[in-house]
């Protein structure tokens, strides 16, 4: 497995923290997570926990996934179906399920569509009155994003909105899905850090297990029983 870090701008942060509409919005982020990939031209490794500006991390492997890291206390990851591959300082992104490379063109064509299914209504709309404008390659590789699972992590610090209901809504939580008809939220007892978020979804790593919520833990109960939540498989 290869780790890639770039880093985000902040003009660029709004487009990759707004997450309202579950399949368009995934498909617009794996968008602008392949235009990144594509015009960084110098990829790098870095201890993750020292980094203090937002940036994104491709894990490139068989199952890759892309990590966003948006400030010290939110950070979310989704599964990314495309497939990456470098050549010197040139990174190439493709889809085998498609045959189709995925260049600027189709990326643009691709956000293009996406903003028409504001007015279209749906993807299946938005292809028949399609006028000739787009390629194939554009619709073929829409099609497969709008029917990838997104599978949605993300880690939030929320003291504001968790203050006299902790147990509704924990000060640190994991909201499961994209969507806001499919969310919902499972609590931590304290900060996640960005390797202990990352090492959750990680395939070569230790599962995390469920506790029940308890209103006050006392410090030594919490090292002894090690640490809490976090994902079952």
């Amino acid at each position: 497995m290869k780790r890639v870090i770039i880093p985000i701008e902040n003009y660029e942060l709004d487009d990759y923290k707004v997450h309202k509409d579950g399949m368009k919005d995934y498909a617009y982020l794996i968008l602008l997570i392949s235009r990144k990939l594509i015009s960084f031209p110098h990829l790098s490794e870095e201890n993750i926990n020292s980094i203090s500006k937002p940036f994104l991390m491709m894990d490139i492997c068989k199952n890759s996934r892309a990590f966003l890291f948006i400030s010290h206390n939110k950070y979310f990851c989704v599964s990314y179906p495309l497939n990456i591959k470098q050549d010197g300082g040139n990174v190439k992104i493709y889809s085998t399920e498609k045959n189709v490379e995925v260049t600027n063109q189709v990326i643009s064509e691709c956000i293009g569509i996406i903003s028409s299914l504001a007015t279209n209504g749906n993807f299946i709309d938005a292809w028949m009155n399609d006028d000739g404008s787009n390629t194939q390659a554009s619709l073929d590789i829409l099609e497969l994003l709008l029917h990838t699972e997104p599978s949605y992590l993300r880690y939030d610090y929320d003291p504001i909105t968790a203050k006299g209901k902790e147990a509704r809504h924990p000060i640190h939580h994991l909201d499961i899905n994209m969507s806001r008809k499919g969310k919902y939220k499972l609590g931590l007892y304290e900060h996640l850090s960005p390797k202990d978020f990352v090492d959750i979804v990680s395939e070569d790593k230790d599962c995390h297990f469920l506790s029940k919520y308890v209103a006050c833990i006392p410090k030594r109960t919490q090292k002894k029983k090690g640490r809490n939540l976090k994902k079952k498989r």
